[in-house]
């Protein structure tokens, strides 16, 4: 059971990505744009990072400290403020990328791309935690002490 379950996941991935790159194809023709281009794919999956991060922090948050307003079942205080724009700001990419595909195609083909993408979106914001994380730590090295004093004494 186990090996039929792998077995129709992977044909299903298959089918997944060759619906993907005829999709592409088809919407190259017709509108001469791509709705799977690695810069989308990247801003969704570092998105979808951010908005996982900011839901993750506003559980935290919210959970350690009850003082402040709640605004529609939303405990705003000084803790949970900071994730709540990060959850904004990254709901904020994700209807700009939405409207974006709307303008460059129709309405239908436009519903459909992004409903592939959005739908996509879990295993992008995964990989996008992993991009912010690999990001975060390029980020501190590059300006750790040592590497500045070896950087400005060559």
């Amino acid at each position: 059971m186990t090996m039929l379950t792998i077995i129709i996941a992977i044909i299903s991935l298959i089918g997944l990505w060759l619906f993907i790159i005829g999709f592409n194809r088809h919407c190259i023709q017709k509108f001469g744009y791509r709705f799977f281009t690695m810069p989308i794919v990247i801003t969704l999956g570092v998105t979808g990072g951010l908005f996982l991060l900011g839901m993750h922090w506003y559980s935290l948050s919210a959970a350690t400290d009850k003082s402040g307003y709640e605004l529609m079942g939303i405990f705003f205080n000084q803790g949970t403020l900071s994730s709540v724009v990060l959850i904004a700001f990254s709901i904020t990419i994700y209807l700009a990328i939405a409207i974006y595909n709307f303008v460059k195609t129709n309405w239908v083909y436009g519903l459909i791309g992004t409903i592939v993408q959005f739908g996509l979106l879990t295993v992008f914001a995964y990989f996008g935690i992993i991009l912010l994380a690999v990001y975060f730590v390029a980020s501190a090295l590059a300006t750790s002490p040592r590497v500045m004093r070896d950087m400005y004494q060559n």
